[in-house]
């Protein structure tokens, strides 16, 4: 059932504020042109407008970027580990790198490889969006792999905040940076750059489990693997959730932060039934409510001009 939604999904889809004082500077270093955030990872790779960023770089909210250190607590603390002994960025761990952005679209551009050995790349953004699948690339070569990624913030335009779960306070969807894991067997990254998109296209995902962004291993969804399949231009903006209903998605104001962003161009997809069923505060009969509520969320999203699927 989850392979053919996302064989459906792909089908329709086919036809930060900067830091004061000193850190202030070195984040306008990095952002040379026009808001573009450059980073390099190697010595040998940093040159002119990029700043480069050693393994021992840590994230903090007064830096604006780095790479992230664990959370005992925090869900992805089972799968995610960050090797920071080495000067180069690749190792056997997982490498997770965030840098602080305004809320929106960015074109991503990584140049992956490694001078003295071959590397085998597996890339994601944010809670576990998959960008790139295995890359393998010889000793001494270096390739570029260009992806349009979605950030968004728990704040609403219109003031106050997405009501979020308990789990969903440590997802890296929600926080106010990008966050990229590159992870595989020698995983290496040479530079990474944070471009704000222009016009791009805008795939919202409005949906239940099999939809969301599952932040730990082995767990997956079809929603967080679309990436995969698009080039750059078009980003997936999954606002799914684990145990949500057509009723408590509007109640807790996800709906709402769709509509707030949505443009004209743009695709809405919904799938919701699963948690509808389930007697509760959040139950809709088949032949009333539910098709009320799922009617609301194609008239809104007609409003504002994208094209909704259910």
């Amino acid at each position: 059932m989850r392979r053919n939604s996302a064989k459906i999904a792909i089908a329709y889809i086919s036809a930060a504020l900067l830091a004061q004082g000193a850190i202030h500077g070195v984040m306008n270093q990095a952002r040379a042109d026009e808001g573009i955030l450059k980073f390099s990872f190697t010595k040998e790779q940093a040159k002119k407008g990029y700043v480069y960023v050693p393994l021992s770089t840590r994230y903090s909210k007064e830096l604006g970027y780095g790479f992230m250190a664990i959370v005992a607590d925090s869900p992805t603390a089972q799968t995610i580990g960050t090797d920071l002994s080495s000067d180069t960025c690749n190792g056997t761990k997982p490498l997770l790198f965030s840098a602080d952005v305004p809320e929106g679209n960015y074109d991503i551009l990584l140049k992956l490889g490694n001078k003295n050995s071959g590397s085998t790349t597996t890339v994601k953004a944010e809670a576990r969006r998959l960008l790139l699948e295995r890359s393998q690339i010889p000793k001494g070569e270096f390739v570029d792999r260009k992806f349009t990624v979605n950030a968004r913030y728990k704040e609403l335009k219109s003031g106050g905040t997405v009501r979020l779960k308990p789990d969903e306070e440590y997802s890296f969807d929600w926080d106010h940076q990008l966050t990229f894991e590159i992870n595989d067997t020698n995983p290496c990254v040479a530079t990474l750059e944070i471009k704000p998109a222009r016009r791009p296209i805008t795939v919202y995902l409005a949906g239940d489990s099999t939809v969301t962004d599952q932040s730990k291993e082995p767990w997956c969804s079809w929603g967080q693997m679309l990436p995969r399949f698009f080039k750059p231009g078009v980003a997936i903006a999954n606002h799914a959730e684990s145990g949500e209903s057509l009723k408590s998605f509007i109640g807790e104001k996800r709906l709402q932060k769709i509509l707030e962003t949505i443009k004209s161009g743009d695709y809405l997809f919904i799938q919701f039934a699963h948690n509808d069923q389930k007697p509760g505060p959040s139950h809709v009969d088949p032949f009333t409510t539910y098709n009320e509520n799922l009617q609301l969320y194609i008239a809104e999203a007609r409003k504002r001009g994208p094209f909704p699927y259910s």
